[in-house]
């Protein structure tokens, strides 16, 4: 039920277009293109998380070392890069980038999510005919958790990578018990 008003919402918030003009409003530079597309991927995030407490962070400007958006809740701290795309493809080499982004982690950045190496990356575009098999393949056998997602999928991606790290942490944090307890 939520995911199909999650969906409605997103159609008629950014519909999908398959033409780079239908994108663009009239005077809408390419950069500014990119800057609605990050805030509209900020209100989704807002949409999809706030229950849950989330704090965000737009930090999508020249120099922002591939970090658009950062965000953390429940202790895990995330990156997500925003392509909005309809000319040019996402590929393994975008992959890449936000792989190093998710090692680097945010330490250079004053904000209000904690510091340190980013718990996973989501790499967002518009349209799925844009985004490379390449790409999924890459994110797939990447050493970091990464989703390559379009926005449309980006609620599901969201819960999915959460609920992993969620798990990995209790698990390690489980492991640490039983040692420690000598069991």
């Amino acid at each position: 039920m939520i995911r199909v008003i999650f969906t409605r919402f997103v159609d008629k918030t950014f519909p999908a277009k398959r033409s780079d003009d239908n994108m663009v409003l009239k005077g809408e530079s390419s950069v500014e293109k990119g800057k609605r597309f990050e805030l509209f991927c900020i209100m989704l995030i807002k949409r999809i998380l706030a229950p849950l407490g989330v704090k965000v962070v737009h930090t999508g400007k020249p120099g922002d070392k591939g970090r658009d958006i950062i965000c953390e809740v429940y202790g895990l701290t995330f990156v997500i890069q925003c392509k909005a795309w309809y000319k040019k493809n996402i590929d393994r080499s975008h992959v890449d980038e936000l792989e190093t982004v998710i090692r680097r982690g945010n330490n250079d950045l004053d904000t209000v999510v904690k510091k340190g190496r980013f718990s996973f990356g989501i790499l967002v575009g518009v349209d799925i005919c844009k985004i490379s098999d390449e790409a999924i393949d890459r994110a797939r056998t990447s050493e970091c958790d990464i989703g390559v997602v379009t926005y449309h999928d980006m609620y599901s991606s969201l819960l999915d990578l959460s609920k992993c790290q969620i798990k990995c942490t209790s698990h390690y944090f489980c492991s640490i018990n039983k040692a420690g307890s000598g069991g």
